[in-house]
Formats: C-alpha cells, structure tokens, sequence
C-alpha cells in the first residue's frame, strides 16, 4: 500500500480513538497524518471513502491480494485484523448515513465474490441465484459481525470466522475454495 494512503489512514485511526467518526473532519485527518487538504483528495474522496480502505485492509490483507485460495484461514486472519480494531469497528458500523461501511461491505462483497463466482463457473455473467447467495450471506454476515462486535464478548474472531464458513452457500463456498487468484 502506498505510504500516503497508509498515513491518512493510520491518522484517522487514531482519532477515532478519542472521537466518534461522524465528529472528526477531513481537516482533523489532514493536520494529524500532516499532509494538505490537496494531498487527502488525490487518495479519498471523503473520510468515508478512507474508513472503506481500512476495511480492505484489515478483510482482504489488500498487501497481500494474490493467494491461493480464500477460505476459512484467510476469514480466520481477516477476523483478527478486524477484532483488533474492535472500537473502531463498533464506532464506524454505528454510521447510518449514505456512505456507511455496512453499505460499502454489502457492494465490496458483491463485487469480490462475483469476480471470484465468475471465474470459477467461467461464466460472463451470475445467475439470479447466485445473486441471491451472495446478497444473503453477505447480509447475515454483517449483522453477525455487528453482534459480535458490539453485544456478544464470547464471539472470538476464530468463532466468528467458522460460523461465517459454515453459512458459507455452497454455490459460493466451491468458488472459494478452487479459484486460483484475483485482485482488488
């Protein structure tokens, strides 16, 4: 990741720490990464658009795109990055407005496990069940995520991982399991 993108976002971190994300300000990002308003815009669209690269981030290990499979030891390792920054999480998830990250997750997983669904399948374009699968595992994946994030202490990110897998559609699951690579 380029070093930029890793200081506006490192910055945004650590005022979420002490702020709720709705309060701090592209102006706050820009003295605390201490870069020009000019320097954020040529990255992010908005302090929004930041938390989204956080997410890929911590999720999909975006330094490390490229891999043999994504399964249950890459959810593994997405869910540990995730509930290390589990008051962040909490804070940003809590977010309603048009540009939340629970919206932004529900098109990011459309997009990866359609790439990923194509490619396996070798087909141009998904079926409506295939649509479906998706819509509805990422759906109940966020609010298990939101739950264990904010209500259920006993939730470990290895837990969560495995309770994601096994939901896993199988029409998804196989795609998982046998694509070779992809990328962001």
């Amino acid at each position: 990741m380029e070093k930029t993108k890793r200081k506006i976002q490192n910055a945004l971190l650590e005022l979420a720490e002490k702020k709720n994300i709705e309060e701090i300000t592209v102006k706050d990002i820009c003295i605390k990464a201490d870069i020009a308003k000019q320097t954020f815009y040529n990255n992010y669209r908005d302090k929004y658009d930041v938390v989204a690269g956080i997410y890929i981030n911590d999720m999909y290990d975006a330094d490390n795109m490229n891999r043999n499979d994504y399964g249950l030891d890459q959810l593994t390792e997405a869910f540990r990055r995730i509930f290390a920054r589990k008051n962040f999480y909490k804070n940003v998830l809590a977010v309603k407005s048009q540009n939340s990250l629970a919206d932004f997750i529900d098109q990011f997983d459309m997009e990866i496990n359609s790439r990923i669904m194509k490619q396996y399948y070798q087909i141009d374009e998904l079926t409506s069940e295939m649509i479906y699968a998706i819509k509805y595992h990422s759906a109940g994946c966020l609010e298990i995520l939101k739950e264990a994030l904010e209500n259920d202490e006993s939730m470990t990110a290895e837990s969560i991982a495995q309770i994601e897998y096994n939901i896993l559609p199988p029409i998804i699951r196989n795609s998982w399991n046998q694509t070779q690579s992809y990328s962001k």
